[in-house]
């Protein structure tokens, strides 16, 4: 509530000043999350039109907000224009990451970003993966992290791996839902590849 305040009036109540330091988070990443939370409950109802909305307002908060570039760049009403542009902004926020990545060195979450921004659009895998492992070395019990290289190892086309490393985020996170679901989806990827790659039986 004091934070849904702070987002709508700019801060004008006295008792939200210290909000933001208690979580620690930067007030713009907290807006666009809000934002981006809007857009996720327009797409459930099949609101196309307010999701795009909403996926812009979040960016307009906060450039950086890796699920919103990711939604973005797989609206599927993308014209070809509009794909172009949602690419440029993923290229434009690795960057940023890596700078970030580079001014603190200790700090798992930036890689982690770069990593998960990398699997779910466009870019270097390789340094994805590289990203992704390096920041399993700083947390490395983080089911989070996990499903991250997972991703990466299904974005290179490695589904026997995704699904090794996704049953060992699933071992860390047994009750999550969503590294559950994403799971599932390695291992039907991983028959589909198969079925295709097998010879045709006559």
């Amino acid at each position: 509530m004091i934070l849904r305040r702070e987002l709508e009036d700019g801060g004008k109540d006295d008792d939200v000043e210290g909000a933001f330091m208690l979580i620690e988070r930067d007030p713009r990443s907290v807006r666009s999350r809000m934002f981006y939370f809007e857009a996720c409950a327009a797409a459930a109802v099949g609101n196309t039109i307010r999701q795009r909305q909403q996926l812009e307002a979040s960016l307009r908060a906060y450039g950086k907000d890796v699920d919103t570039l990711i939604a973005l760049y797989r609206l599927a009403d993308n014209t070809p224009a509009q794909q172009a542009e949602a690419a440029d902004r993923v290229t434009k926020a690795l960057a940023a990451i890596e700078e970030e990545v580079r001014a603190l060195p200790d700090d798992p979450n930036s890689r982690n970003e770069y990593a998960w921004l990398v699997a779910n659009t466009a870019g270097d895998i390789a340094r994805a993966i590289e990203y992704s492992r390096l920041s399993l070395e700083q947390s490395f019990d983080s089911g989070s992290y996990l499903d991250t290289l997972a991703h990466c190892h299904a974005a290179a086309g490695n589904f026997a791996r995704a699904i090794r490393t996704q049953r060992l985020a699933q071992r860390q996170e047994p009750h999550s839902h969503a590294i559950r679901r994403n799971l599932a989806r390695f291992e039907a990827r991983a028959a589909e590849a198969k079925e295709l790659s097998s010879p045709l039986t006559p």
